[in-house]
């Protein structure tokens, strides 16, 4: 059951009409087609509940649903979303027990997910900001490492707009403690 459930949301998730329609106003986007964005919407919540905890089950969905997640982001980039089901493809990814294949595959899609998103976030704000964020944030040592340049003004930008919501603030000082208390991490030798 646990498969056919995230099977079947592999495949809405790779058909859904995610693309926008952009206004006279630079900030005016209609979506073409509400139903797929509420959806999507909708999937990303079930699946931030439904994987939760799961441990190894979710281990051969990993690299799956984040291959998916990067490949719909990169040409639906304003869709926060996708950050959301990024975010907890790596999180979710890095907790359970992943075949060697399967983890390169994970481990590239993530730093490639992380570093794009983290390219990305300057222009993002609200919604869209705090789900990018979640997803640099949520980026496991395996994945900063040799990023952390690229990934530190996402964590500013977590930061400042930590003070104006709490979740993201939370999120951004337990991922500076994180990073902090892993040694290996050129980010805070340097």
């Amino acid at each position: 059951l646990y498969d056919s459930i995230l099977a079947a949301s592999l495949e809405i998730l790779q058909r859904l009409d995610l693309r926008y329609d952009e206004g006279m106003l630079e900030d005016e986007m209609r979506p073409r087609n509400e139903f797929d964005q509420e959806l999507l919407i909708n999937l990303a919540s079930f699946l931030e509940t439904f994987v939760q905890d799961t441990g190894d089950s979710f281990a051969p969905w990993a690299s799956q649903l984040l291959r998916v997640v990067v490949d719909r982001a990169s040409k639906h980039e304003r869709c926060s979303s996708l950050y959301r089901l990024g975010a907890l493809a790596i999180k979710a990814g890095t907790q359970c027990s992943l075949t060697p294949g399967d983890e390169d595959a994970f481990l590239r899609s993530a730093r490639k997910f992380t570093r794009d998103t983290a390219y990305r976030i300057g222009d993002f704000r609200d919604e869209l900001l705090e789900c990018a964020c979640r997803v640099v944030l949520s980026a496991p040592l395996d994945v900063r490492t040799g990023q952390l340049a690229i990934l530190a003004p996402a964590l500013g930008a977590a930061l400042r707009l930590g003070s104006a919501h709490r979740p993201t603030a939370t999120r951004a000082f337990d991922a500076v403690v994180t990073w902090r208390d892993d040694s290996s991490d050129e980010f805070f030798t340097e």
